[in-house]
C-alpha cells in the first residue's frame, strides 16, 4: 500500500479520540472512536477547543482549483464533491491554536482574521460552522494535496487582506457569520463584564458563585449570536475567563489601579489649573484674584508662581 500524502497522514492523526461523523450531515451527527469516525464521509477535523486545520467551504464548482486563479495560498488539501465541484478546502497549521484559553486570546484574534481573510479570497461560506468536513480519506471525495508542508499564520496572514478588530466584532453577529471572531467577541465582552462581577464575590470560597455567575453571562451573551457557539465552547470560555479575573483581578490590585487612576487624575487637574494660574498672572490678574478664580489658595497659586 502506498504512503499517504503528508496532510493526510497528519489528519488521521489529528482526528479528535472521539470524533463527530454522519453519513449525512442533514441526518445529524454522532461520535466514535477516531477508527470508526474516518470510516465516515464526514468527520471532526478539530477537537473543540483547539484548531490545527483551517477548513473553508466553498460552494463554487472547481473550487478545488480556484486557489490558482484568485492567488490563495496553496491548501494542504482539497476534497471535491463529485457531482457539484463544490469543495472543503484545508490549511493545515504548524502550531495549533487553543480557543477557549483567554491566556491565548491574540493567537485567537490572530487566527480568526486570517480565516475571515481566506474566506473572503475563496468566496468560502462564512455560515459553515466547521464542526465536520469532507473526510480526505474517505473515496467519496475528490481528494488532493497542492501542499505538503504546514503553514504558519503569519505566512498565511502575507496572502490575505486581514479584517481589523473593530470589523471582526461587527462580523460575529452577523447573520451568516460562524468563524472564530465569534470566540473572539465573547472573549472580549465576557473579560470586561468579569471586571464588573468579581468584586461583588471578593471574599473567601467566593470563586465558586462568581463561576456561575461568569457562566450565566457567557450564555446570556452566546444566546445574542445569530449564529451561537456550543454550550461546550461556551463553559469553556466562561471557565478560562474566570479564572483569569479571579487570579488577576484582585482587591488589592483594584485598590492600586484606583489610587494609579486618581494620581492621574489629579496629576493633569493641577496640570490644567497651573496652565490657568499662569495665564492669568500674565492678564495683570493679582495672587489673590487667581486663587478666588481656580478656587484654591493663595500661597498654592504662590508656589505655582514662583517655580515658573
Amino acid at each position: 500500500m502506498s504512503a499517504l500524502p503528508a496532510p493526510l497522514e497528519a489528519f488521521a492523526g489529528s482526528v479528535p479520540h472521539r470524533a463527530f461523523c454522519t453519513d449525512d450531515p442533514r441526518q445529524g451527527i454522532s461520535r466514535s472512536l477516531r477508527d470508526e469516525a474516518l470510516k465516515h464521509p464526514h468527520i471532526q477535523p478539530n477537537a473543540s477547543n483547539l484548531v490545527r486545520w483551517i477548513v473553508l467551504d466553498v460552494d463554487t464548482p472547481g473550487a478545488a482549483r480556484y486557489w490558482q486563479a484568485a492567488n490563495c495560498p496553496a491548501p494542504s488539501f482539497t476534497t471535491t464533491n463529485p457531482r457539484t465541484g463544490h469543495a472543503h478546502v484545508a490549511y493545515q497549521l504548524a502550531a495549533p491554536v487553543p480557543t477557549t484559553d483567554i491566556a491565548h486570546a491574540h493567537p485567537i484574534q490572530y487566527l480568526a482574521a486570517v480565516q475571515h481573510g481566506l474566506n473572503t479570497a475563496w468566496g468560502g461560506d462564512f455560515g459553515y460552522r466547521g464542526v465536520v468536513t469532507q473526510n480526505p480519506l474517505h473515496p467519496h471525495w475528490l481528494t488532493e494535496c497542492p501542499r505538503t508542508q504546514p503553514y504558519d499564520l503569519g505566512e498565511l496572514a502575507e496572502w490575505v487582506k486581514l479584517p481589523t478588530a473593530k470589523e471582526m466584532m461587527r462580523c460575529a453577529v452577523r447573520e451568516d457569520y460562524a468563524g472564530l471572531g465569534r470566540n473572539c467577541y465573547l472573549f472580549e465582552h465576557l473579560r470586561k463584564a468579569s471586571y464588573q462581577a468579581v468584586r461583588k464575590h471578593w471574599r473567601p470560597g467566593g470563586n465558586e458563585a462568581f463561576l456561575a455567575d461568569v457562566q450565566a453571562i457567557a450564555a446570556a451573551m452566546n444566546a445574542t449570536l445569530a449564529i451561537p457557539l456550543t454550550e461546550a465552547e461556551v463553559r469553556a470560555i466562561a471557565r478560562s475567563v474566570a479564572r483569569w479575573t479571579w487570579q488577576r483581578f484582585t482587591p488589592e490590585g483594584f485598590r492600586q489601579a484606583q489610587a494609579s487612576r486618581g494620581a492621574r487624575k489629579g496629576a493633569a487637574k493641577r496640570k490644567e489649573l497651573l496652565e490657568r494660574a499662569i495665564w492669568l498672572h500674565t492678564m495683570g490678574n493679582s495672587v489673590r484674584e487667581i486663587a478666588e478664580v481656580l478656587s484654591v489658595s493663595r500661597s498654592t497659586v504662590h508656589d505655582w508662581l514662583t517655580r515658573q
